[in-house]
């Protein structure tokens, strides 16, 4: 049983409302990366940035973008997010965002990016997988 990988960040003080954690377990080869806070333009490129650092220094591999307790996003965190899934995809790997609070979903819908939202309560082997998610 490998060990799992784990990496933590918190947006600097001036822009802190923002923490990051990528995990990498071994049980489904995914890594999942969890936001905490509010993703917005003062700390959007900051999240850009410390998220090609997380995914560089784990195992590659499918990455699940959680969500979940996500709690604010505007364009510019939007853009980051893109941002993230077109790094992971030029790398060969899938990425996907999942389980989005409803204000974070409704942009998401309102912006046409549905279809990078992992279905409800994902099985990370589908993803791990290489399977379409939507």
């Amino acid at each position: 049983m490998r060990p799992l990988n784990r990496l933590t960040a918190t947006a600097p003080s001036e822009v802190a409302r923002l923490s990051v954690i990528a995990v990498a377990g071994d049980c489904a080869d995914v890594l999942r990366v969890t936001l905490h806070g509010e993703l917005d333009i003062s700390n959007a490129t900051w999240f850009a940035a410390m998220f090609a650092d997380m995914t560089d220094r784990l195992p590659r591999r499918p990455v699940l973008i959680d969500l979940a307790d996500l709690r604010f996003l505007d364009a510019a965190g939007i853009r980051a997010l893109l941002l993230c899934v077109q790094y992971v995809t030029r790398q060969r790997e899938q990425a996907v965002l999942s389980d989005p609070q409803p204000i974070v979903h409704r942009l998401l819908e309102i912006t046409g990016l549905l279809h990078l939202l992992a279905p409800p309560n994902p099985d990370d082997r589908q993803v791990a997988a290489g399977e379409r998610t939507g």
